[in-house]
């Protein structure tokens, strides 16, 4: 009698449709791994501009082009005449500049020859004060808005105002009796406010960038001297104009960041999926080799199974013959 029960069953192959299936998981996966991180590092390795700083580029630069054209002419019109004013020297600061006349000066025009008085006695007043002195004196909080609709309030007081500098500009100064040379026109978008104020300051900080491409941010604390016409690049605009000695620069200081890593070769990401793939291909080839070709071991066992068999059976037929041998001498 042949017994069967010694025979373990196979494994059933993966039929062709789940061995497709499972080479696209594989494919999948190794695509997961490499392309998220390529794709990060290309992102990070490329520029990004946020568009507020953008818009406050555009603005810049129409204004820019607007001084060029401009600049002679407004500082020519400016220094016809001089001003000895150094009356009040040990008064406070609001108490001199109360003293000049601004009665000459005119909003809603280009700088005229009529105006060089009030705005050397007031440049004057700045260049002698110190920044303690400066930033100590009572300043009104302003904005555009402001500067831009009551002009005449705040004529010739001190004001202040923080927000991002656009774009400066060194201009030489007309001849002049208080021994000014030179300044710089500044620029300056106020906080959550896109329209400028024009500040010109006598100096300007150590290493403080100039052009017209900027975006620096700056406290700024001086004079406000008229509503100035200016011609831009769409049309006659209109600006607050703020005399000042220097500014207060507020550069945000961060960390230098890490170098960005290169992102990784699209080859390589092939390369890991073609040997996934080969990988997957020969455990497939070797599940179906042994299925069709068993190993000599599992040989071995099948005939270690038939012998037993076979011995089973003599001695089955061996018991029989000694059973009927007994039957026969019995009788």
């Amino acid at each position: 009698m042949v017994r069967f029960d010694g025979y373990r069953r196979s494994p059933p192959l993966p039929s062709p449709k789940q061995q497709w299936q499972l080479l696209l998981w594989v494919l999948l996966l190794g695509m997961v791994a490499i392309v998220p991180r390529w794709f990060l590092a290309w992102r990070s390795s490329s520029p990004v501009h946020s568009n507020h700083v953008m818009q406050e580029s555009v603005v810049a630069d129409g204004i820019s082009v607007s001084l060029r054209e401009n600049n002679g002419t407004q500082v020519q019109e400016a220094g016809s005449g001089s001003s000895q004013d150094k009356r009040g020297q040990a008064l406070p600061l609001e108490e001199r500049l109360a003293r000049l006349d601004f009665s000459s000066v005119s909003d809603d025009a280009p700088f005229r020859s009529k105006e060089k008085e009030p705005w050397f006695g007031t440049l004057q007043i700045l260049q002698d004060v110190s920044a303690a002195e400066l930033w100590r004196a009572p300043a009104q909080r302003v904005t555009f808005a402001q500067l831009y609709r009551r002009p005449g309030d705040y004529r010739g007081k001190l004001v202040e105002f923080r927000g991002r500098v656009m774009g400066v500009f060194p201009l030489h100064a007309p001849p002049n009796d208080v021994g000014i040379s030179q300044y710089y026109q500044l620029w300056v978008c106020p906080e959550e406010e896109n329209d400028p104020i024009v500040v010109y300051c006598l100096r300007l900080p150590e290493h403080f960038p100039r052009g017209e491409r900027i975006s620096e941010p700056a406290a700024v604390r001086g004079v406000f001297f008229k509503r100035w016409a200016y011609q831009a690049k769409d049309g006659l605009r209109f600006a607050p104009v703020v005399l000042a000695p220097s500014i207060r620069w507020e550069p945000i200081i961060t960390q230098s960041p890490l170098p960005a890593e290169p992102p990784p070769n699209p080859l390589v990401a092939v390369v890991v999926a073609a040997v996934l793939t080969v990988l997957f291909l020969w455990y497939v080839l070797r599940v179906r080799e042994k299925r069709l070709f068993p190993k000599t071991s599992g040989s071995s066992d099948h005939q270690s199974v038939l012998r037993q068999a076979n011995a089973d059976d003599n001695q089955d037929r061996n018991e029989n013959a000694t059973a009927e041998s007994t039957e026969f001498l019995a009788k």
